[in-house]
């Protein structure tokens, strides 16, 4: 994976962060927070596939913690909460200006791109959220 990290993190702002949010993150972000904090994407070189969408997703930052509020997750997930589903937080976003979505519970949790700008034309009011992954370690190991 070709990012350059944010550096670490701790439990106690992992449970913080969680707290804030009211959501209990789940493991496999939790590793990744605590070994990268999140980071940015060298050369653009790292992005993932979306079958609905036929389309290479090019990602820009995955978010961490207590970070500058545009690649913060709580900060993110504060700002478009009226917007998201339940029980999920953004954990990334695209250069094509779309997010990834990490559902931490229910019948629906996994990793999601939220095409949130309309870029696609398929996306719309009704449809603009399409399935990556079922963990979020399963989407790192799609990161090319």
């Amino acid at each position: 994976m070709d990012i350059k990290s944010f550096g670490t993190t701790d439990n106690n702002k992992i449970r913080n962060a969680e707290e804030k949010l009211g959501i209990a993150f789940p493991a496999d972000y939790k590793e990744f927070l605590l070994c990268t904090n999140g980071g940015t994407n060298i050369d653009y070189a790292m992005s993932f596939t979306v079958n609905e969408l036929n389309d290479q997703i090019v990602v820009d930052s995955l978010f961490g913690i207590e970070l500058d509020e545009n690649i913060d997750v709580v900060s993110n997930s504060q700002m478009f909460a009226f917007d998201m589903l339940p029980d999920s937080i953004l954990v990334g976003d695209s250069i094509q200006h779309g997010f990834i979505v990490l559902i931490c519970m229910g019948a629906d949790k996994g990793v999601y791109y939220w095409d949130h700008s309309y870029t696609y034309e398929i996306s719309n009011d009704e449809g603009n959220m399409y399935w990556i992954a079922e963990s979020f370690a399963d989407f790192l190991a799609l990161l090319k």
